[in-house]
């Protein structure tokens, strides 16, 4: 048979927020997201969390403060941005357990 043409590539079908723009990321997300990754404490929007964050990283974070950590990342995102808004000034220290779990925990650690 006779040679296959090659198809020419299509540019990848992004939204006007992610294509290039003088060489640097559209303006409107450059406004939402900053250009280093914050601790999550730190975080202040929805799309930011999304944008550095795997899954697991906001289900580790979760777990760490007590919040329930199944769900979807919309979800996940949603707790967190609650966490933050409710201890503003928490610097991301988490606060002691509390509950009859953790006594037990502190009354052996102090024994040991």
């Amino acid at each position: 048979g006779a040679p296959r043409k090659k198809r020419a590539r299509k540019a990848p079908n992004r939204p006007a927020s992610m294509r290039q723009v003088d060489g640097k990321r559209g303006t409107l997300l450059s406004a939402l997201i900053p250009p280093v990754k914050r601790p999550l404490h730190d975080c202040g929007s929805a799309e930011e969390i999304f944008h550095y964050y795997w899954l697991e990283d906001m289900r580790v974070w979760c777990k760490e403060r007590g919040l329930s950590s199944s769900g979807t990342k919309k979800q996940l995102i949603k707790r967190i941005l609650e966490w933050n808004a409710e201890n503003p000034n928490s610097n991301g220290v988490i606060p002691p357990a509390s509950g009859k779990r953790a006594a037990a925990q502190r009354q052996r650690a102090a024994a040991a």
